[in-house]
């Protein structure tokens, strides 16, 4: 089963925003159609820090899983972003994609920082997971290096 029907909200809510980094990067990359994506905006991907903004907080209960989680995930990323050099030649269009993705994982890292600063960690959760999801997702696509860390990866 999956998390959420498992009472398992917590990484149910990772596992989500994590998921739409790599399909975001995906549709960004040119390897999903955007007529694939039912009811897709005119563009689908954008790198809008407003997109992972939840109203509802979590149980009560899973609060000390939320924090533990939330910081853990933080941790993660930043490492993962100082484990990884762009991979394609500089002369190459895709240089320039994977730098952005770099820049766009970073914003959503920072993002993620200023909302665990303010004690919302279900937003921080959502915006770490979605740049870990984002990077992951570029690095298994071969558009960056894995410069150390290599366990932060999916390949």
């Amino acid at each position: 089963g999956s998390f959420v029907s498992g009472g398992d909200l917590v990484n149910g809510h990772a596992s989500y925003a994590y998921g739409f980094g790599w399909l975001d990067l995906g549709i960004k990359a040119g390897l999903i159609g955007i007529e694939c994506v039912p009811s897709a905006p005119e563009s689908a991907f954008s790198p809008d820090l407003t997109a992972f903004e939840f109203e509802e907080d979590m149980p009560a209960e899973l609060f000390d899983k939320l924090f533990e989680k939330t910081n853990r995930y933080q941790r993660m990323l930043t490492a993962a972003l100082s484990s990884v050099k762009t991979a394609p030649d500089i002369e190459s269009p895709l240089h320039k994609f994977a730098e952005s993705i770099a820049e766009i994982t970073g914003d959503y890292l920072d993002s993620g920082r200023e909302h665990l600063a303010a004690e919302r960690y279900v937003n921080a959760l959502a915006h770490f997971s979605y740049g870990y999801g984002l990077l992951d997702g570029a690095v298994r696509c071969g558009h960056f290096i894995i410069t150390g860390n290599r366990d932060l990866f999916t390949v």
